[in-house]
């Protein structure tokens, strides 16, 4: 019974459009997470490094533009 019920729903055009749109998101949700971690991680010597060592370099230019 239950597998003819998910039969159909793997068949179904609408939900199989939803499925492989979701599963083409996962790589920018994935870069998206990594720019947001590298930019608040709370190691005190990485936020020096980033803002004094780089003087800023990293943000202004744009190579973590995400953030």
């Amino acid at each position: 019974m239950l597998n003819l019920i998910f039969s159909k729903l793997e068949d179904n055009k609408i939900l199989l459009a939803i499925k492989d749109g979701m599963i083409l998101a996962i790589p920018t949700i994935m870069v998206g997470s990594l720019a947001l971690l590298l930019k608040s991680l709370p190691i005190e010597q990485y936020q020096y490094f980033i803002k004094n060592v780089c003087k800023g370099v990293i943000m202004q230019t744009g190579l973590l533009h995400l953030l």
